[in-house]
């Protein structure tokens, strides 16, 4: 079998097999990012408004990336025949991109001065300025990634762009500002928000230890630690999913110049594209299960969440059973007075009104009880989690 044909089967057994998998479970994990990031508890702290506004762009990415894909596996690609679609493609992938991972990026930069000791940086954390930063970021990413929907064609049955001059341009666009500024700000603030968390347990460790509440110490050493952990398994995660593709942005332009090529080697080259393509879209695609996997309090207003949709289900099927006993027991009344039985002692028919009622309110009564036993908030960590 020859190269290009192992390609081909390998591509379409990804395009009808992964590609819809990853995209249920994307679209899903950005659904539930969006519910957890807009509860009451979560709008107050801007990290997590930064994480509710990268929800948005990250669905209408793993959408963009993959139903293209999984319809590819039945039908011919509509990217490598439409021009339109070629550059709405091209444009909408490279500007939601663009958008995600810089508010993810100012969301480092954000806990990096919750966690400072500095007064003057903290005022910086506010909802109110994240809102704002996060509608700079969406024009910008709206505007910059334009040129794209004049130099994408089609041609030789591909969507590439028309001149050489214009492949490497976008590569270098896409390497330094998707790939190589958000990876080295995350890094560069992973380690100074370590060195104040450093900081703290010291200042910690020395006032409780004169306080003598070495407790209250290692239960913020804890927090401490879970924010840092948080924060390396996503930096980690996000350099994973980047640097592959960032590679193939340097060598395209390269590529882009040899003359003669195979087509055993054009078909390699195209289908590493395409696999750091898909890689690319991993880290949208899973970031709902990173942050309920690293963060405990996530975890747990997720299981409220989950608890409450299914308390209040519960309780509206109650609320409809007692409303059809209440409708049968007056039609029952209405055909006692019909047969004229004004002998039946109508104590037994409140007797066993009262009783359903009170049979009723018992089981709303076991029912609310456990979700008002739950009812004090979790406390938050200090320093706001990540995605």
């Amino acid at each position: 079998m020859s190269v290009n044909n192992t390609i081909s089967i390998i591509q379409y057994n990804i395009n009808r097999y992964i590609c819809p998998i990853l995209l249920i479970f994307g679209i899903i994990g950005c659904l539930l990012n969006i519910l957890l990031f807009s509860r009451k508890r979560f709008r107050t702290i801007s990290c997590c408004t930064y994480f509710l506004s990268a929800s948005v762009p990250m669905m209408i990415l793993v959408f963009i990336g993959y139903v293209p894909y999984s319809y590819a596996a039945y039908h011919p690609n509509p990217q490598n025949k439409n021009h339109l679609f070629c550059k709405l493609r091209g444009y909408m992938g490279q500007s939601f991109q663009l958008m995600y991972r810089w508010i993810m990026t100012i969301a480092c930069i954000d806990r990096y001065m919750v966690s400072s000791t500095n007064l003057y940086l903290r005022k910086f954390s506010n909802p109110r300025i994240a809102y704002s930063i996060v509608i700079k970021i969406m024009i910008l990413s709206i505007i910059l990634p334009l040129y794209n929907l004049i130099f994408l064609n089609v041609g030789i049955g591909w969507c590439l762009y028309s001149k050489a001059v214009y492949a490497f341009y976008h590569s270098l666009f896409t390497f330094i500002l998707i790939g190589f500024l958000p990876i080295m700000i995350m890094v560069i603030c992973t380690f100074l928000i370590h060195d104040n968390l450093r900081l703290k347990r010291i200042r910690r460790r020395d006032y409780y230890h004169y306080q003598d509440d070495h407790l209250t110490s290692r239960l913020l050493s804890t927090r401490d630690n879970q924010v840092l952990l948080m924060l390396f398994i996503q930096v980690i995660f996000y350099i994973i999913s980047t640097i592959p593709w960032m590679i193939v942005l340097l060598y395209a332009p390269y590529a882009y110049n040899i003359k003669n090529k195979s087509i055993d080697r054009l078909m390699i080259e195209i289908f590493i594209g395409y696999l750091t393509e898909l890689n690319v879209y991993l880290y949208p695609t899973l970031s709902f299960y990173i942050y309920t996997l690293t963060s405990k309090t996530f975890r747990r207003e997720l299981f409220t969440i989950i608890y409450t949709l299914l308390t209040r289900r519960n309780h509206s099927q109650n609320e409809f059973t007692s409303s059809m006993m209440n409708i049968r027991i007056e039609r029952g009344n209405r055909l006692l007075q019909l047969d004229n039985f004004h002998n039946f002692p109508s104590t037994e028919i409140d007797t066993s009104l009262n009783l359903f009622y009170r049979h009723d309110s018992l089981n709303e009564y076991q029912e609310l009880k456990p979700l008002n036993s739950n009812l004090s908030p979790t406390a938050l960590l200090s320093a706001p989690h990540t995605t």
